[in-house]
């Protein structure tokens, strides 16, 4: 091993680095003096520049201490170039807009506990291109395209996070690579897709992987591709407020792509419905069909107080269940060895297919409102509930 670095954001002036108490001031002075196999160690502070890893440096460590910070100027915020590196410590990473937060290019690298903010600025978290290489508990948040995209082969992370918004991916393996390896990682967030594996993708192992949370559908286009233990959110809800304009009205609650089962679908009063709500149902629409999944008439709801319920226990050629909070209720179908009745459903090729609640009012306009829950499973590959 060789010297060990110091760079300390809070010394006045840059020293030789080679001790506490004469520490360099940004980490590009301590990159540039070191040479493959050293250690840099970065105390706490702002580090306001693009780190870069050149190529030539194999072996260099960087040690982040708790409470560096390290945002970007023009670049990416840390950029590896070289092989065999290892970054690690609680580093706060801050890219610039439509910028990447993390970007490694050499082979068998090593980062633990990264943490990318990109703040729905920056478009990527971690850009792994290199081989071999290794994250494990990194995390990212927010970012505008991608939080976590691996395109070398052999990579692994373990236990790496992230939370997103809008259309974005989580973990987004591409670039034809190979034996990929994700376990305990999990995303939330991500309207994309929370995972997207492209075609040409061989060999990949998920292993106890989570998504949900306003995820989009996993995409697994890859080949021998496993997922032992992945769960997914297989709870989705919708809540609507009956103000109808016209006599019939129809509320999309859920849009079905592919094929899913619907275990279970009902709804609770959140606002007490006014008293002209009839032939209540639930039904299937493509846009220019339906298809009923419930009775479509004889079910009346009047003034139905907030906590009564309203559920499909029963095929398609029964009555949605009412139990009404104005007393103690139970809801079952007798019919049934289980209180309910699961129901596949398929989407139309190329449309747009939703679950929707369906009501006709005596008088228009309607109020009150009401909160949708589906339990669901994929049933096809792409098979995916969400709400409307």
């Amino acid at each position: 091993m060789g010297p060990v670095w110091f760079v300390d954001a809070s010394v006045p002036a840059s020293g030789g680095g080679l001790s506490p108490s004469s520490a360099f001031k940004t980490i590009a002075e301590a990159i540039s003096a070191a040479s493959g196999g050293d250690v840099i160690t970065i105390g706490a502070g702002t580090y306001s520049e693009d780190v870069e890893v050149p190529t030539g440096k194999n072996g260099l460590e960087l040690q982040f201490e708790l409470g560096a910070v390290v945002r970007a100027q023009v670049g990416a915020a840390i950029t590896v170039n070289s092989s065999y590196c290892r970054i690690v410590g609680n580093v706060h990473v801050i890219p610039v807009a439509a910028g990447t937060g993390v970007a490694v290019a050499g082979n068998w690298g090593y980062l633990d506990g990264l943490r990318v903010a990109a703040g729905s600025s920056g478009a990527t978290g971690f850009d792994i291109t290199g081989s071999g290489c290794v994250l494990f508990d990194c995390r990212c948040s927010e970012p505008t395209e991608v939080a976590f995209k691996i395109e070398g082969d052999k990579c692994k992370l373990d236990e790496c996070c992230t939370g997103g918004n809008a259309a974005t991916i989580g973990f987004w393996v591409t670039n034809s690579v190979t034996f990929i390896r994700l376990r305990e990682c999990g995303s939330a967030g991500h309207q994309s897709a929370g995972f997207r594996i492209d075609a040409g993708v061989v060999n990949v192992v998920m292993r106890d992987c989570s998504s949900g949370g306003g995820d989009g559908a996993i995409v697994n286009n890859g080949t021998d591709v496993t997922l032992p233990g992945y769960k997914f959110d297989d709870w989705v809800y919708k809540g609507i407020t009956l103000d109808a304009s016209a006599a019939t009205k129809a509320y999309n609650l859920f849009k079905v792509t592919g094929i899913v089962q619907i275990d279970l679908i009902f709804g609770h009063v959140e606002t007490v419905l006014s008293n002209n709500h009839t032939d209540c149902h639930i039904d299937l629409w493509d846009g220019a069909a339906d298809v009923d999944l419930s009775d479509p008439t004889g079910l009346t709801l009047n003034s139905a107080p907030v906590g009564s319920l309203i559920i499909r226990n029963g095929d398609s050629t029964e009555l949605l269940d009412y139990g009404s909070a104005a007393a103690a209720f139970i809801t079952e179908n007798v019919g049934f060895k289980e209180a309910r009745s699961p129901v596949v459903v398929g989407q139309k090729a190329g449309a747009d297919t939703y679950v929707r609640f369906k009501h006709t009012t005596t008088n228009v306009p309607s109020s009150g409102g009401i909160h949708w829950h589906a339990q669901w499973q994929p049933i096809s590959d792409d098979g995916f509930l969400e709400a409307a």
